[in-house]
């Protein structure tokens, strides 16, 4: 089966906003929305190193879901299968 030839459907999800800890951005920079300000890559990294690599919170929720036999869903695994099914179909 080719997986490139699955087709689904993306759905954009939103980004959590991160205030920062001090307020050092001028008045022209939040004006400049969502653009890209290469000053600030320095205190994006140092955010992301500060990340634990570990979160427990989804650690458990992943053995909680691990441990229910109702996931996934009936619905869930029903789509799935006409997923592989469509693009099974559409390589012969």
């Amino acid at each position: 089966m080719n997986i490139r030839s699955v087709k689904a459907e993306v759905v954009p999800q939103p980004l959590p906003t991160i205030a920062p800890k001090t307020s050092q951005a001028a008045p022209s920079e939040a004006a400049a929305g969502d653009t890209f300000q290469p000053a600030q890559k320095e205190q994006l990294v140092n955010m992301l190193q500060q990340q634990p690599d570990v979160r427990p919170e989804a650690v458990e929720r992943a053995k909680s879901l691990a441990a229910d036999p109702n996931y996934p869903s009936a619905k869930t695994i029903a789509g799935l299968a006409k997923l592989v099914i469509s693009g099974a179909a559409s390589e012969e």
